[in-house]
């Protein structure tokens, strides 16, 4: 489990991040798992059968459309 305190810093690092990527209207979904949860999801998904540091999903249906940078969108899970 995450502790409050280390929540807030990563929204202010993620929330910082989009900044830098002028993309302060979007959004990104932060979820904290275990090696268990983490080994089965790439195992699922990558066809993997070992746990990660990080496994992210991006959504891909952006990458077709225009986008401008006042625009905000749902980046994807991580």
């Amino acid at each position: 489990m995450v502790d409050a305190a280390a929540r807030r810093r990563v929204t202010n690092r993620l929330r910082a991040a989009l900044r830098q990527l002028g993309r302060v209207r979007s959004s990104a979904t932060l979820l904290f798992h275990g090696d268990d949860e983490i080994r089965a999801l790439n195992r699922e998904y990558r066809g993997l059968d070992r746990a990660t540091d990080v496994l992210s999903f991006h959504m891909q249906e952006i990458q077709a459309m225009p986008i401008r940078r006042a625009m905000g969108f749902f980046l994807g899970d991580m």
